[in-house]
Order: C-alpha cells, then sequence, then structure tokens
C-alpha cells in the first residue's frame, strides 16, 4: 500500500512540473506583476495587455471582472522577456481606457480612476 500511494505522489508531481514548465516564463528574473486597480465607478469587464512590438491586442487576460473598488495582481511575462506593453480596459459603462507603454518591468501598479 505504502508503495501504491509512494508512485501515486511521484506520478502527481511529475505532472505537476510539467504543467508548471509549460507557462512560458523570461529567464531574466524580473517581476512583470502589476496590480490592476479599478477605482472607476464601473466593473472592468476585459483586459488586453499586449507587447508594444507586437501592434495588435491579445485576448482577455480575466475571466472575472474586477469589481469597482477592487484590484488584482495581473502577471504580464508571456516568457518574450518584454517589458513594454499596452493597456486596454473595457468597462461595464462601455468605456474603454488605454495605458500605453507601461513598464511592466518596474511599474507596481496601474490604477484606474474616473
Amino acid at each position: 500500500m505504502r508503495g501504491i500511494v509512494c508512485c501515486w505522489l511521484v506520478a502527481v508531481m511529475a505532472v505537476a512540473g510539467t504543467v508548471s514548465s509549460a507557462h512560458a516564463q523570461s529567464k531574466d528574473g524580473k517581476d512583470r506583476r502589476v496590480m490592476i486597480i479599478n477605482e472607476r465607478s464601473s466593473d472592468m469587464l476585459r483586459l488586453y495587455g499586449s507587447r508594444t512590438s507586437t501592434g495588435e491586442w491579445e485576448e482577455n487576460i480575466i475571466i472575472d471582472p474586477i469589481r469597482r473598488g477592487a484590484k488584482r495582481v495581473i502577471n504580464f511575462d508571456d516568457g518574450s522577456g518584454a517589458c513594454f506593453f499596452a493597456f486596454r480596459a473595457v468597462f461595464r459603462d462601455n468605456l474603454t481606457v488605454h495605458k500605453w507603454n507601461i513598464n511592466v518591468c518596474r511599474e507596481e501598479y496601474w490604477r484606474v480612476a474616473d
């Protein structure tokens, strides 16, 4: 029985290691996490973050809305080593807000307010 549990644990750890290594991460050790702070009177429904070198918006990166008055930490490390991104936030009241050339390797937060 103990051998079965041991083998099962090794198998679970191997799968977990494979999953975590599948997520692309830059090798430079820079922290690309940015706290998104929604100080608007409307919920943030969608958030896009794209490298400035792409010229196109990537897909929406939040599953659940960031409610008014709430905040959420987002990791913008896409494995490319890029630090400069453009942000686009779409709110329930149909307002769209952009932030151009944000350095996610240095900035710790993006505060969106009315």
